[in-house]
């Protein structure tokens, strides 16, 4: 007995439908994105590795202020070169900071509210600005004078210090410098969130002088200079966050705003 068995075509679901056009438009944009980012940093990377020298040069010059004649160390048979591939790694990705910032902000922005596209223009710059403000003062008055009373150790001591050590020992000033430099904006999301006016950081300002004096203490050499040099720049950051918190409070009262 024959049976003919009629096939049916699959009627299996296709693996993308309309509702993933949207989803991989935006994948395939921070693909893009990604893309840009990488290849800018690529051409920082190899202009910064061609002027290797000039870069050594200024990542040498606070230890150079006061001891014109040291010479640093290279503990292994790599460091020299693995210290510079770091180091042009790294003034890389500084230079191409804004460019990533941008491409970043220009992905994520048009899924935010008008509130949050504002808030987020408004603080974006200023965040990145006082980061390299609070480096560059590191960079040109602490980690000079810094250098000077740590390295001091008369006649009787010669400090041998490695590349790696010390290029490793910079870039963590520069970055601590510069994340304390963003103390303004922390102060401005704490009074916006309501976690901690500035109303209670005025009540509590001698604690706050404490503090910063402790910090100070714990980041400069120790000696009374040093710390003094840490200390103020706190509290002039703290007394700036004050006044932009209480600014940026009456910005937001107002009707273009909110």
């Amino acid at each position: 007995m024959r049976t003919d068995i009629e096939l049916q075509p699959s009627e299996a679901p296709d693996n993308f439908s309309e509702s993933d056009a949207p989803f991989l438009g935006h994948l395939e944009e921070l693909r893009h994105r990604i893309l840009i980012c990488l290849c800018v940093l690529v051409a920082f990377f190899l202009l910064a590795w061609l002027q290797s020298d000039r870069l050594v040069f200024l990542a040498l010059t606070p230890l150079r202020k006061n001891f014109p004649d040291l010479r640093l160390s290279a503990l292994e048979v790599t460091e020299a070169l693995f210290t510079t591939i770091k180091l042009a790694g790294l003034a890389a990705f500084v230079v191409s900071l804004p460019v990533v910032v941008w491409q970043a902000w220009s992905f994520v922005s048009p899924g935010l509210k008008q509130v949050e596209r504002f808030w987020g223009r408004v603080l974006l710059l200023p965040a990145m600005f006082l980061f390299l403000a609070g480096s560059l003062f590191c960079y040109l008055f602490i980690l000079p004078f810094t250098l000077k009373i740590l390295l001091n150790t008369g006649d009787f001591l010669v400090p041998t210090i490695s590349y790696a050590g010390f290029i490793d020992f910079e870039v963590l000033f520069l970055v601590i410098m510069g994340i304390i430099f963003e103390l303004p904006l922390l102060m401005v999301f704490l009074d916006i969130t309501g976690l901690f006016p500035a109303e209670r950081v005025r009540e509590h300002r001698s604690i706050a002088i404490v503090i910063a004096f402790i910090v100070g203490g714990i980041i400069s050499p120790p000696d009374v200079v040093s710390q003094f040099m840490v200390s103020i720049p706190i509290l002039i950051l703290l007394e700036s966050g004050i006044w932009l918190s209480l600014f940026i409070r009456r910005v937001k009262k107002s009707p273009e705003v909110s």
